[in-house]
Parts: structure tokens; C-alpha cells; sequence
């Protein structure tokens, strides 16, 4: 009987530890998309201050654009502040936002559609978060052109 009773305990102590795991979660991953999706109101205006603000001080970033792996603030900053107030987006869509987890990591991928007038732009974005003294840092960034045209192959 003794052993019946510690094994419901157990299941219980259990289930309620996956629960609030479950609910923390839930918790961080609205966190990262509000400041996502915070950061994106500012950039698709031409204020990139809002992503600067949420990376890292070791953040390293890809782009179909730059020549290889940016690294640091201090170099991400100097290519997003390089066309700051050039861009502007009607509106833009987070498409299939989907927030993995792991103890203080988090990656987020989602398809990004940007509107310009008659103009439309789908691109992949990958970002990891870290958690850094208490408060989510965007630690990586990868950002590819969805299906881009590729070059034929010579034959």
C-alpha cells in the first residue's frame, strides 16, 4: 500500500513539474515573438535601433548580401545603421511562427512577407535567442530570400 501511495505522489510530482515546464514555455515563447515582432514594427519603418537593441554583444548574422558571418554588435550595427531610414514597409506577416526551447536557448523561425506598395518580399528567418541576465538577446541571425531564382547550371 505504502508503495502504491509514494508511486501516485510520484506521478503527481511529475505531472506537475511537466506542467509548469509546459507553462513556462509557453510564457518564454510569447516573449520572443512580442519582441520580434516589437522589433519588426520598428524596422519595416527604417528603424533598425529595435533589433540592435535586442541582440547580443556576440551576435553573429547571415544574409544573402554580406560576404560571409558578421560578428559582434559593433559589426551589425554598422551594416544595419548603413541603410537605416532607406526602407519602409507598408506592412509585414509573420508566417508559421514556430518558438523551440531549450533551458536559456530558444530558436525561432518564420517566414517573413514584407508589403511595398505593388512590391512583395518573402524571406526565411532563423533567430536564436539566449537568455542573458534575465532578458532574451538575439544571439544569431539567418535570413535567406524564400525560393530564390537560382542560376541555370552549365551543363
Amino acid at each position: 500500500m505504502w508503495l502504491s501511495l509514494k508511486l501516485a505522489l510520484l506521478c503527481v510530482a511529475v505531472v506537475s513539474v511537466a506542467m509548469a515546464e509546459t507553462k513556462d514555455d509557453a510564457g518564454a515563447a510569447e516573449e520572443i515573438l512580442a519582441l520580434e515582432k516589437a522589433a519588426m514594427e520598428r524596422w519595416v519603418t527604417g528603424d533598425v535601433e529595435g533589433y540592435l537593441k535586442i541582440s547580443s554583444d556576440n551576435v553573429t548574422y547571415f544574409d544573402p548580401f554580406t560576404a560571409g558571418r558578421l560578428n559582434g554588435l559593433p559589426e551589425l550595427s554598422k551594416l544595419y545603421r548603413g541603410f537605416a531610414g532607406g526602407f519602409h514597409f507598408d506592412r509585414f506577416e509573420f508566417v508559421d511562427p514556430k518558438v523551440q526551447l531549450s533551458d536559456n536557448m530558444a530558436v525561432l523561425t518564420y517566414n517573413l512577407v514584407t508589403y511595398a506598395g505593388a512590391k512583395t518580399e518573402r524571406w526565411n528567418a532563423t533567430m536564436v535567442y539566449q537568455k542573458e541576465k534575465g532578458s532574451w538577446k538575439i544571439i544569431h541571425t539567418h535570413m535567406s530570400i524564400t525560393q530564390p531564382k537560382l542560376a541555370e547550371r552549365a551543363e
